[in-house]
């Protein structure tokens, strides 16, 4: 995941719209299922979902709609608008819907958020497209009139007032810009669905220095369902492409296999939607091929093939598209976060990807997307101890380093401070009313303790343990600065009014608490290099060469401890 922001636009989208990540598939079932909710049959998706990845201080993405040129969208409109029944969920059931998984970021209008202008029925939207294609509106844009394949762009901000006015005299409501977008507060993942032909974009994301560092990107996936009877028709490739896909993308199979897979991708050139991010699906083997496909046939490893389907996500969701083929309802199939059953292979936890090993002889596991996104941790020791965390940790997405003052620092890692203040959470999900602990590097600054710091720490830490862990001899002198000195598992940011505990260490007001779940100290604190020069917080990913070979030694010497 780290290689894509490198290759993403500024708006999202690029040659990685024919990557499928694993994860994608049985959020594609999910939204099948949410469509039976609303009393919408789903049909066989029409392509594939794909990642839309805007990075930070990503652009907005201009106002368009998708799958009908425009004089086919007014005539499908007029045609609708004069039928026995008019309304919006009539039309998504002849013309079906878009749908998308944001899966985090684009929380607001100033956070990249997806938009959709409304509210719209298709009377309404007839009156604005109308205007706008007979020049009423705008003036004369024969480009948009004529053009034949999407998306087709319209600036729908400039003409606003023109068409609430055009509106309004109709009898219908103003119109305007509305995010679709998670609950900020909460951050939690959001699928949300709008009418083909319905006008939609997104918003930048101009507000990423005004949260917490490296926290302004937003990820999303497509989601291409379909509604069954509707004039949306799933394309007959998409089995064998799933299949030669994942197996592209798997360690552990034979040169044949390989060899025909790649075969058989490289004779898929046509593409599966509109619009040039979606030309030469065949280039995709070269993202996706895995260390043993690659040997097998000389070429490359790609870059995202850890995150490709495999197969046996596919077999699963094939055999789900086969129960939408036959009609059958879907309500019966298990949440796609649902324990795998009994005897199912678990990734082997205690590998961690280095960027060397992509050329190594050794054959790597294919771990799941999903199996990060779940932030697993190692089973328990033996009774009465506690195990330690494994290097495996550090191959979680967005696993983060964040810089303490001291004494902080070494309160938090030995176990004293059992909460960190934060004006910003950790991460979006630690927000939530439900959220899953992560773990976090705590990285001691290089500023050493005044005394007045010194001051409030032995003031709060007599408060918790009065003739407890203090020692007569700790100066403000006697600390590690400068150095990652160990790490902590963070349960959750919670404001005042939700904090779960009292706490000594939590200032209130308009602080987060960080609140710290278990704590770990390393023998040997890992010294920051003089030319890393990060602020607050960074992401472990983007320092992997400069500190990874010593973390995964500092988390090895970790020993089991009394509970």
């Amino acid at each position: 995941m780290g290689n894509m922001a490198g290759s993403w636009s500024a708006k999202g989208f690029g040659k990685w719209a024919h990557l499928i990540p694993d994860v994608a598939l049985p959020m594609v079932v999910e939204g099948m299922k949410l469509m039976e909710t609303l009393g919408l049959q789903p049909g066989l998706p029409k392509h594939f979902p794909h990642p839309i990845f805007k990075p930070v201080k990503g652009s907005a993405l201009e106002i368009h709609h998708d799958q009908m040129a425009p004089p086919v969208l007014i005539a499908n409109l007029r045609a609708h608008v004069a039928s026995s029944d008019p309304s919006t969920t009539a039309w998504i059931r002849r013309h079906g819907a878009q749908m998308l998984a944001q899966l985090t970021g684009g929380t607001g209008i100033e956070d990249g958020a997806t938009l959709i202008v409304g509210p719209l029925t298709p009377a309404a939207l007839l009156v604005c497209m109308e205007a706008y294609y007979e020049g009423r509106v705008g003036g004369e844009f024969r480009a948009w009139r004529e053009k034949v394949a999407g998306p087709y762009f319209m600036d729908w901000e400039a003409h606003m007032d023109q068409f609430n006015a055009l509106l309004v005299s109709a009898g219908h409501p103003s119109i305007g810009l509305i995010p679709a977008a998670p609950n900020p507060r909460t951050g939690d993942p959001l699928i949300c669905v709008w009418p083909v032909g319905w006008p939609h974009g997104s918003f930048s994301n101009h507000k990423t220095e005004s949260r917490a560092l490296g926290q302004g990107s937003r990820m999303t996936l497509t989601l291409p369902v379909t509604i069954r009877g509707s004039s949306q028709v799933a394309d007959p490739r998409i089995p064998d492409r799933l299949r030669n896909m994942a197996i592209l993308s798997s360690n552990g199979l034979s040169n044949e296999e390989y060899a025909a897979a790649e075969a058989w991708i490289a004779s898929d050139p046509k593409a599966y939607a509109d619009g040039p991010t979606h030309e030469h699906p065949e280039r995709v083997a070269k993202l996706i091929r895995s260390p043993d496909a690659g040997r097998a046939l000389g070429l490359p490893t790609g870059p995202y093939w850890r995150i490709t389907v495999k197969p046996a996500t596919v077999q699963q969701y094939l055999a789900v598209l086969a129960r939408v083929a036959a009609g059958e309802s879907l309500s019966a199939i298990p949440p796609a976060d649902a324990a795998p059953a009994p005897g199912s292979p678990v990734p082997n936890e205690d590998k961690v990807l280095d960027e060397e090993e992509e050329d190594s002889d050794d054959s790597e596991e294919d771990v799941p997307l999903s199996k990060y996104l779940r932030r697993e941790t190692p089973d328990p020791g033996p009774p009465g101890l506690e195990a330690p965390p494994t290097a495996a940790i550090l191959n979680v997405l967005g696993m983060k380093i964040v810089k303490v003052k001291q004494p902080w620092a070494d309160a938090l890692v030995t176990g004293k401070k059992n909460v960190e203040n934060r004006t910003w959470p950790l991460s979006q999900q630690l927000e939530s009313t439900n959220p899953t602990p992560e773990w976090v590097l705590v990285a001691a600054s290089k500023s050493t303790p005044t005394e007045a710091m010194m001051a409030d720490y032995r003031s709060r830490l007599n408060r918790q343990h009065p003739g407890g862990w203090l020692t007569s001899g700790q100066g403000r002198k006697d600390y590690e600065t400068g150095s990652i000195v160990g790490l902590v598992l963070i349960q959750g940011c919670y404001p005042a009014d939700r904090m779960p505990l009292q706490s000594v260490w939590y200032n209130g007001g308009d602080d987060l608490g960080w609140v710290v779940e278990k704590a770990w100290e390393f023998d040997d604190p890992i010294a920051l290099a003089d030319d890393d020069k990060f602020q607050t917080m960074v992401d472990v990913a983007n320092r992997r060469k400069l500190y990874l070979a010593r973390l995964k030694e500092e988390i090895g010497k970790l020993k089991p401890r009394e509970l």
